[in-house]
């Protein structure tokens, strides 16, 4: 397959037929990633360990109600360290993140049996990386149920892997990005204002102070 030119969002968008190819969709995505990169160091990044991606329910009353609890403990967030910093992508586990399958995958798995649950990773410096989080399904006291976290693997991907790993359309990942940079662009409008306020405030001291003969204090 020959190597596709690297073209901005409104080159693909400009192309005017119903439909994007494959291809086109991967496009689309890398643009998003790129006009991202350059914010990214400002952007609130959630550490990886704190994101909730595995499941419990203490009775199983309801066997479909699953909550969450992340992957906090302190082997795992170690391994999490060290296999980032493996890949060259420094040693923040902070990252903008997106849980697969945890809600679509099998509801519940066999109690004694091993699951997998993937996440995609936007790290601080632009790069993706995959993260696949392998668990045990225990017994939670006598009647729950809880995954415990076994291994963690974490890889470098690329847009195309993680739509064929995770099963996912491109429009989710657009979706997504897309709430990232709204949820971004509302924390800056704030900032903006609060500026705005302390710059308003600091103009009107100013005017008053050059009415005001100065005086030295001693």
């Amino acid at each position: 397959m020959p190597q596709m030119s690297v073209r901005s969002i409104e080159d693909v968008l400009m192309s005017r037929r119903p439909s994007f190819t494959a291809e086109e969709w991967i496009e689309l995505l890398e643009a998003q990633l790129r006009s991202m990169k350059p914010h990214l160091k400002h952007m609130v990044l959630e550490p990886l360990n704190n994101v909730a991606v595995l499941r419990y329910n203490p009775t199983m009353e309801d066997p479909h109600y699953l909550q969450t609890k992340s992957v906090s403990d302190q082997a795992s967030s170690s391994v999490l360290h060290d296999a980032l910093r493996m890949l060259g992508h420094g040693v923040s586990t902070n990252a903008l993140t997106f849980v697969g399958n945890r809600d679509t995958r099998e509801q519940v798995v066999p109690i004694g049996e091993h699951g997998v649950c993937r996440l995609l990773c936007i790290l601080r410096n632009g790069k993706l990386a995959l993260v696949e989080v392998t668990f045990l399904v225990r017994r939670h006291a006598e009647r729950g149920y809880m995954e415990d976290c076994t291994s963690i693997n974490v890889l470098p991907t690329t847009f195309k892997d993680i739509l064929e790993l995770m099963s996912l359309e491109p429009q989710e990942l657009l979706s997504w990005m897309h709430e990232i940079i709204s949820d971004f662009c509302a924390d800056r409008e704030d900032l903006l204002r609060v500026a705005r306020e302390l710059k308003e405030e600091s103009d009107l001291l100013q005017r008053l102070c050059s009415y005001v003969p100065s005086h030295r204090v001693e």
